[in-house]
């Protein structure tokens, strides 16, 4: 009987998903399981060859003396968190309770150990989050209270050049300060969408319709910059589910950052060179039909190391003063509120891509 009880107790020690350790008060070890062993990164062998302040970090070795005196004077201790360093390097975050044992008039250590690495993750994820949404409604909160008064700068700005007919200075003046009154107003709506955190229903879009009333806003602008617009459309384009406007601005955003792209080539391009291209075209992706858009311009470029970044909220490559680091935050906001992917290719001096896939309203 007492056999099959050490047999029984051994077979749950080795097959527990969680770490459990024999040591001596020293720290040596005496036996682990391979759940324990796994945390660290070694083979059980090679663990029983440690002590564990091996892989303790330094500055938790105070803290360790004041545990063992609590051990000794309770009998248990716990649970409590630390950290431990595995044979790659890494720091993992663990959970521990301890129980003081006693064999043969010596005292031992037996531990509990879990591997808490996700539910740090989770917890830095849901205070990122709070951070965000706190952010979010700071950002509404102002854009709010600068909508109206440089609306209303604008307007009568506008109104001044209509109703007195200033000098050619004066009139560009006022230009000027419509042009810089109407940049704060872009950064307003962007701070909006970036704050907003419903949109409204859905309904069926045709993406061409999108792209047309998107690209009105730019049509005169590129024209008179000398921009080439090249449009590539598959025929027969099916409908996605999503918001008419929120699509709008994601069109809007990424044309604006093309555009300044082109403009801020050194040399300047050639005409010949300077040369938006947009294509749409319908694609297979996980078995299911969707919509591939292609936004490409043969501009500045984005430099490798800030590819993973621009997504970011307030990232910018652009100069100071030039960007709020919003528009592709926004723009992969959007596109994941539409269960799509946004992705960049980009070399500095010569192009940036930028491809969208929306899956097709189901049943079309």
């Amino acid at each position: 009987k007492l056999k099959e009880s050490e047999a029984y107790n051994r077979t749950i020690f080795e097959e527990s998903p969680i770490g459990l350790v024999f040591c001596r008060m020293s720290g040596e070890l005496l036996d682990v399981n391979p759940a324990y062993a796994e945390i660290i990164g070694y083979s059980v062998e090679d663990t029983l060859k440690l002590s564990y302040m091996d892989f303790t970090p330094d500055d938790y070795a105070s803290q360790e003396e004041e545990k063992i005196r609590r051990l000794k004077t309770d009998g248990r201790y716990g649970p409590y968190e630390k950290e431990y360093i595995a044979k790659d390097g890494r720091r993992v975050p663990v959970r521990l309770s301890i129980a003081l044992q006693e064999k043969n008039n010596e005292q031992f250590i037996l531990a509990s150990v879990e591997d808490i690495t996700d539910e740090k993750l989770e917890q830095l994820r849901a205070v990122r989050m709070s951070h965000l949404a706190s952010l979010g409604e700071l950002a509404a909160g102002v854009a709010h209270e600068i909508n109206n008064p440089i609306n209303g700068v604008i307007n009568y700005a506008q109104m001044y050049i209509n109703k007195y007919d200033p000098s050619e200075e004066g009139r560009d003046l006022l230009k000027r300060v419509i042009k810089e009154g109407s940049r704060v107003a872009d950064i307003v709506t962007n701070l909006l969408h970036y704050s907003r955190q419903d949109n409204g229903a859905m309904d069926q879009v045709n993406i061409l319709d999108v792209i047309s009333e998107a690209l009105t806003l730019f049509n005169a602008q590129l024209m008179k910059e000398g921009i080439t617009l090249s449009l590539e459309v598959d025929g027969n384009m099916p409908l996605v589910t999503g918001r008419f406007t929120d699509l709008e601005r994601l069109i809007i955003n990424l044309v604006s950052n093309s555009r300044y792209a082109l403009n801020q080539k050194k040399p300047p391009l050639s005409s010949s060179e300077k040369i938006l291209e947009l294509s749409v075209k319908n694609i297979q992706k996980d078995e299911w039909p969707h919509i591939r858009l292609c936004i490409e311009d043969k501009g500045v470029g984005i430099p490798e190391g800030q590819i993973p970044k621009v997504f970011n909220p307030f990232m910018t490559t652009k100069p100071a003063g030039d960007g709020t680091g919003l528009g592709l935050n926004i723009c992969h906001q959007i596109v994941q509120q539409h269960n799509g992917t946004i992705d960049i290719e980009s070399e500095v001096g010569h192009y940036t891509r930028v491809i969208i896939t929306l899956p097709i309203a189901g049943g079309e």
